[in-house]
């Protein structure tokens, strides 16, 4: 039911963990609607994490520095 504009299987698991701890607050009395919730993750932006700069040619900026961070970027672009 949730779409998300970031890239790379790890961020729809970021998007699960983001939606858990949205449903957690719920339980505590906060207000956050299901059409707040869609459109954060349909537009959040994480500049410099697996990002398109250029199409032609294919150009993507990305921070990686940690080994972990590195390969999630390799199979992302895989």
């Amino acid at each position: 039911d949730y779409a998300t504009s970031l890239l790379g299987a790890h961020k729809a698991m970021n998007s699960l963990i983001a939606i858990t701890v949205i449903e957690s607050l719920r339980e505590k009395g906060f207000i956050v609607t299901q059409e707040s919730l869609r459109d954060g993750l349909l537009h959040v932006k994480w500049p410099g994490r697996i990002q398109i700069v250029s199409e032609m040619p294919l150009t993507v900026l990305d921070g990686a520095h940690k080994p972990e961070g590195c390969k999630k970027l390799v199979e992302a672009i895989r």
